[in-house]
């Protein structure tokens, strides 16, 4: 597996979410029966605080604990308003803390605040009817400013791989 040659991990996101192309729990399952998944696959967001489908967390938390899965807390970050309010919390500081806690599955994800549905659905119809018109809210980078572009005007394809502008 090319995360694991490249010394990275996988985690499983937004779990069965609907309108988020999440994982289906028995692809998860029968991805596990591989013991290359199983060195890989050590986590699944069992809290998003942005999605719309909020039953799917529960149903994360469930699947993380019948396969002995690190729980992972987050924003997931399709709404620049709701980082940081899924968190990850883990004994240590550092990044290679946390990924020693997701090794061994010791991690708690909880939300910081509670969204209200309306202002989920709000942000995600907004989107939703944004990238319809092709437009997206975008970054370039992490000290940049969140703007509004159009769609193309992002990257231009180079073969399979994507040149920013």
């Amino acid at each position: 597996m090319r995360v694991q040659e490249l010394g990275g991990l996988c985690i499983v996101p937004h779990l069965e979410a609907k309108y988020s192309h999440g994982m289906q729990g028995q692809v998860v399952r029968d991805a596990l029966k591989d013991c290359r998944v199983q060195q890989t696959l050590l986590g699944m967001e069992t809290f998003n605080a942005g999605l719309f489908d909020r039953s799917s967390n529960l149903k994360a938390v469930k699947l993380s604990q019948e396969l002995a899965l690190a729980k992972i807390g987050s924003s997931d970050s399709h709404m620049n308003w709701t980082i940081g309010y899924g968190i990850t919390s883990f004994p240590g500081h550092s990044a290679g803390d946390l990924r020693t806690a997701i090794e061994r599955g010791i991690t708690v994800s909880y939300p910081v605040k509670n969204i209200p549905f309306a202002l989920i659905l709000l942000g995600w119809l907004r989107g939703y009817f944004l990238r319809r018109a092709g437009w997206v809210e975008y970054n370039r980078h992490p000290e940049a400013p969140v703007r509004l572009e159009r769609m193309p005007s992002l990257a231009r394809f180079s073969g399979n791989r994507v040149v920013a502008n």
